[in-house]
């Protein structure tokens, strides 16, 4: 399964919304509470440091990877990295312009090779 790879810079205080809007549109595997505990990890950062999160979850009748790698800039600024695939990435994507639309979104696609 190859995957693609989603980056979104934003406000730290931003985060827990977007990644809220993904896991709305998901069929399980990532819960609120989960996604209140990423947020209070990213939180707890110093400058230059990360947290990440891998959940197996269900969209559109399939279990799927969703790896989410949030870096801790200066300033409380972070970028979100997104390791999907291609279904999950159009979804994040559309997310994040829905969400925060002033966040700079980049997508490379089909870069990373999950295996089988």
């Amino acid at each position: 399964m190859r995957l693609d790879r989603v980056f979104v810079t934003l406000q730290s205080r931003e985060v827990r919304g977007l990644v809220l809007a993904v896991a709305t549109h998901l069929d399980g595997g990532l819960s609120s509470s989960e996604v209140d505990e990423f947020c209070e990890a990213l939180d707890a950062l110093a400058p230059d440091d990360d947290v990440l999160i891998e959940p197996i979850v269900g969209y559109r009748g399939e279990a799927l990877p969703l790896v989410i790698d949030a870096f801790k800039e200066e300033a409380g600024r972070c970028e979100v990295g997104f390791l999907v695939p291609r279904a999950l990435a159009e979804l994040v994507q559309q997310q994040a312009e829905r969400v925060c639309p002033a966040a700079p979104v980049r997508v490379l696609s089909g870069g990373v090779d999950a295996g089988e």
